[in-house]
């Protein structure tokens, strides 16, 4: 199975549904601690957004540009069908937002990323206008030792195990960390979430 099945977003979707009020409630949080860098832009660029709509940002007065190569047909002004690789996703999110902006990747850059990777992409994001981005990953407590896990369905991801001095990028560092232990019938009892804010250096 890989992200580009439905097999895989039917479970994730119910997933999503089992892990809803606590995720919101780290959004929240995040929100929060990185308010004071955002507050001048409304302007939100979700990375790894998949087909689906984020329900968390639901009524909160945002205007959403969803960037993902699983958008499929939807191609216009608001969905962005680019993968992070493409030589061209720099550019085109900086085109299509046109000012400063928010980032959020639920379990997307920190998890098909290598680190050194995701520093970088975020580099990009905010030489081009990011003003704060809100990002979450996860590690298996059992295999804290290991940068890559197998996760059901055989996908291989990245695990959120740097320190603090280890994640800082050239033009961006990170502000603020929440860890909290998520347990889900897709992903099982041992997953810790760590959703971190990350700003300007």
């Amino acid at each position: 199975m890989s992200y580009d099945t439905e097999q895989f977003w039917e479970q994730y979707r119910a997933y999503k549904t089992e892990t809803a009020e606590v995720h919101e409630q780290a959004f929240q949080l995040c929100l929060v601690a990185s308010a004071v860098l955002w507050m001048d832009s409304d302007r939100l660029v979700n990375l790894g957004s998949g087909p689906d709509p984020e329900p968390m940002f639901k009524g909160r007065g945002f205007s959403v540009l969803s960037v993902d190569p699983q958008l499929g047909n939807k191609t216009d002004e608001d969905n962005l069908t680019l993968g992070y690789e493409d030589d061209a996703f720099i550019s085109e999110v900086s085109a299509r937002t046109g000012e400063p902006f928010l980032v959020t990747s639920f379990f997307s850059t920190e998890v098909v990323l290598a680190p050194e990777r995701s520093r970088e992409l975020y580099d990009g994001l905010f030489r081009v206008g990011a003003q704060a981005a809100i990002v979450s990953g996860f590690y298996y407590r059992g295999k804290r030792d290991q940068a890559t896990v197998q996760e059901p369905g055989g996908l291989e991801s990245y695990q959120s195990i740097l320190p603090l001095e280890d994640t800082p990028g050239e033009v961006h560092e990170e502000k603020f960390r929440i860890t909290l232990p998520v347990p889900s019938t897709m992903f099982g009892p041992d997953v810790v979430e760590v959703w971190r804010v990350l700003g300007p250096a």
